[in-house]
Parts: structure tokens; C-alpha cells; sequence
């Protein structure tokens, strides 16, 4: 399996637009915020599906004011994904149950608060891995909208300096109020790749306000990749990104990725196996003969629930699926 996306004919391989309305654009979803009033929307940057159990991984960044933003009980505004249409000619209407509002999030911050400013205020807490988990309300949103899960590797084959890696993420994600009350609002949205190579690899980061173990990679990664997955060429996650330096005239664009390789990334996303992209730990409801895995979950509770109303052969573990097979090792 080679990148997920290729450019089209005439395209540039640093910057070309991915029309996948079907697949990829269902596992990498642009997240942005909603007002609560204006039913406005703000573009915030890229996220991604890291599970079958609708666990989605972004930068910290992507989310940090929204949910700072919350704690100082401002809750003017919605944080939510958005979810594929499909294939479309002209102009649509964005119909509710594309819209996932994200319901929960977790984020590594510094233990400690920093040192009181002089105006006498806390600082927040430092982010020490620019990376959160975050879930998202599905209640809303049909099945069909649902895809397989971006394969994660984060051990067994570590990235190496010229390697070439391929981020996708939403450069351009604008609404577009028009003149006058009555007027149009416009959502745009485009889903971009961008191909680098990996020049350098910071185990320790890039100093204090950037101590998450990077990958740095010539390519030019536009503002709203932020969050987006990295690949590389097996087709597999290795990293997200995280910021960039735009190119000038005399010097090339600068990628900084969090590298999965170095972060113990079953902490934040405990269903994913390691060294095995694809394959993800729960707890199954399995029949041994004739042999059938009827479902897979998150936590033993969801999976009782189901061996409850099937026969008394069924029994729970935990174990390890193989997605898309009812392949079960426990």
C-alpha cells in the first residue's frame, strides 16, 4: 500500500488538492466551531479516526482555546467535526447530521502550574505533547458516514531522514457570509495532501515550548493542517502535524510532525497495538464453535450488554481484532 492519495496529472507533489469524497475524506475530518447564536462557522484545523471506537486524534493546539474557552464558562461556541457529503455538483445545503459536535477530549498538560505573572493570574498549563484525544457525538450521524480507521504505527519501523512522508489535512476551510440578511452563507472546504521528506528527527523536541519528540520535513504545511495525519509510504500513520514555517523566496517550507514512534501513544488511544497497524485491542462477544465474533467494544460493560441477548455459547474476552476480519486472539 503505497500514500493514501496521489496528485493528478499537472499536480505539484508539495501541494495538490485530494477529491475523495468516499474514503479518505470520511477518516480525516476538518474540525471547526459553531456560534451558538450566529450559527456562524470558524475553520480550526484537521482531525482523524484512530479507532473503531470512534476515538479521533488532533494537534493539542487545534482544540486548546475552544476548551480553555469552556472552563472560563463561555460556551458560545460548538467544537465539532464535519463530516462528508458526498459526491455534489454546485451549491448544497449542509444538512444537521453531517455535523459531529466533539463530546469529550483529553490532553497531556505540565503537572505543575507555571509561575504566577505579575498581573497576578496563573499562566496555563504547558503543553508537553501537542496531541489530544477527543470523541465525538455520533447520535445524529447515519452509519454510512462511517469509515475504517486511519492504520497507526507507532513501533516496529521508526522514520528515518529521507524518508518520504505525505500529510492531509484542510487548508481552506471558509464560511463566506454574503451581503445583506437574506444572503448566502458558504461553506468551502478542500482536502489537501502535501509530500515531504524528513530532514531531521528531534527525539527531545525543539526546546522548552516544543518538547514532544518531532520529525521536521521540507514541505510546505499551510495553516488548518494542523492535526491532519502524516504518512508514510506503506500508507500508515507515523505522526500528525503540528506547525510549520511557510517557504520565502530564499528558503524552502518547514513541516514539524509529532512522531508517533517516540510517544507512547496507547496511553492516549489504549486500542491501538502497537507494532501491528490495523489491529486494535477490546473486548469481543465470541462464539468458539461454530466460531463468530459478534461484536467488538471499548469496555466490558457494552459487551455484556450484547452476550445478553445472544445465546449462552457466547462468551466475553479480551483480545485483539484484526479490523475488518473476525479474526480474535485473546
Amino acid at each position: 500500500m503505497a500514500f493514501p492519495a496521489s496528485p493528478e496529472y499537472g499536480d505539484r507533489p508539495e501541494q495538490f488538492l485530494i477529491q475523495d469524497p468516499f474514503n479518505l475524506r470520511k477518516q480525516v475530518l476538518p474540525i471547526l466551531t459553531i456560534n451558538r447564536t450566529t450559527g456562524l462557522l470558524t475553520g480550526l484545523g484537521t482531525g482523524f479516526r484512530a479507532d473503531p471506537f470512534e476515538t479521533y486524534l488532533t494537534a493539542e493546539h487545534v482544540l486548546k482555546d475552544h476548551f480553555e474557552a469552556l472552563e472560563a464558562e463561555d460556551n458560545s461556541r460548538i467544537a465539532a467535526a464535519v463530516f462528508s457529503m458526498g459526491l455534489v455538483f454546485g451549491r448544497v445545503g449542509l444538512k444537521r447530521e453531517l455535523f459531529a459536535p466533539v463530546s469529550s477530549a483529553f490532553a497531556m498538560r505540565s503537572l505543575s502550574e507555571e509561575p504566577v505573572l505579575l498581573l497576578g493570574q496563573p499562566a496555563p498549563r504547558r503543553i508537553i505533547l501537542d496531541l489530544m484525544r477527543f470523541h465525538l457525538d455520533m447520535s445524529n450521524v447515519p452509519d454510512g458516514h462511517r469509515t475504517p480507521p486511519a492504520f497507526i504505527r507507532t513501533a516496529g519501523a521508526s522514520p528515518a531522514i529521507g524518508d518520504r512522508v505525505m500529510a492531509v489535512g484542510y487548508p481552506e476551510l471558509t464560511y463566506l457570509q454574503g451581503a445583506g440578511e437574506s444572503a448566502a452563507r458558504i461553506f468551502t472546504e478542500r482536502m489537501y495532501g502535501a509530500v515531504g521528506t524528513v530532514i531531521n528527527i528531534l527525539p527531545t523536541g525543539r526546546g522548552q515550548s516544543y518538547p514532544w519528540p518531532t520529525l521536521e520535513v521540507d514541505a510546505n504545511w499551510r495553516s488548518g493542517m494542523s492535526g491532519g495525519p502524516v504518512f508514510n509510504e506503506a500508507g500508515e500513520v507515523i505522526g500528525i502535524v503540528s506547525s510549520s514555517i511557510a517557504p520565502s523566496e530564499d528558503m524552502p517550507g518547514v513541516g514539524y510532525a509529532v512522531d508517533f514512534s517516540r510517544v507512547l501513544l496507547p496511553r492516549m488511544v489504549p486500542s491501538i497495538v502497537s507494532n501491528s497497524p490495523g489491529s486494535y485491542r477490546g473486548y469481543g462477544v465470541v462464539r468458539r464453535s461454530p466460531w463468530q465474533l459478534a461484536g467488538l467494544f471499548p469496555n466490558a460493560e457494552q459487551a455484556q450488554k450484547l452476550r445478553a441477548t445472544l445465546g449462552p455459547e457466547f462468551e466475553v474476552h479480551l483480545g485483539t481484532n484484526r479490523y475488518g476480519t473476525d479474526d480474535f486472539i485473546w
